[in-house]
């Protein structure tokens, strides 16, 4: 028989009633929010969202940009405070290294992707200094890789506008997040387990993030007239 995710359901409707009475609507207010591509994203099984990062704003507006429950990874030092460990948990956070991707953050992000549950992280690793994609990491590979599961591309547009790195406080622009169509890593997959693997994997998760910031810069930059 089958254990009940009490904790999932429990979050779930944590989710919904915040989703729907205040996150939404205060997120449409401040930055004119909205998500695009929402069909790419399967609405169940296990599903691994890739996505850049360029604030701290981009965890819990992407979890506002899905019907689905949303779990993600987050940097161990973040659960060091009593308070907000116990606050971001709640909100479907677990820790991992970012500079080692420690074993058990791995294990839990594979357990819940086993359990059918969305798991969205940061293949960066950390927040841009300059609004420009950085390098992923080789950890980030690994996970897609062993995870068997679709990967997701998602770029978030506007929260480094929003609360950049050192910023005093934030300021207000439209906020998109953009979802692409699940990244083929059939060929990476087929390949031997090594480093080279993971970052061909990363790599390719990566250019995923890229074409939708591509189509998301030349949306804003509106059609190029044509000269005689």
């Amino acid at each position: 028989m089958r254990r009940i995710d009490v904790g999932h359901i429990l979050r779930a409707v944590l989710w919904r009633v915040s989703h729907f009475f205040i996150a939404w609507p205060l997120a449409k207010i401040l930055f004119d929010f909205e998500t695009r591509g929402l069909e790419h994203l399967p609405l169940r099984g296990g599903v691994l969202a890739a996505a850049n990062h360029a604030s701290y704003l981009d965890p819990p507006l992407l979890g506002n940009a899905t019907p689905r429950v949303m779990y993600y990874m987050a940097r161990a030092d973040l659960f060091a405070g009593k308070f907000s460990g116990a606050f971001i948990r709640a909100w479907g956070a677990f820790p991992i290294r970012r500079d080692v991707w420690s074993a058990g953050g791995l294990k839990e992000a594979l357990r819940k992707l086993d359990e059918g549950k969305l798991v969205m992280y940061f293949p960066e690793g950390t927040r841009t200094y300059d609004g420009n994609l950085r390098r992923p990491m080789v950890g980030a590979g690994l996970l897609a890789y062993l995870a068997r599961a679709p990967v997701v591309p998602v770029y978030t547009d506007g929260t480094f506008e929003v609360l950049p790195r050192r910023a005093k406080g934030p300021r207000l622009a439209k906020i998109t997040v953009s979802f692409g169509p699940p990244v083929d890593l059939k060929r990476h997959r087929a390949m031997p387990p090594s480093k080279e693997t993971y970052v061909a994997v990363a790599d390719e998760i990566m250019a995923g993030i890229a074409a939708l910031r591509e189509k998301s810069l030349g949306e804003k930059e509106g059609p190029v007239e044509r000269q005689v």
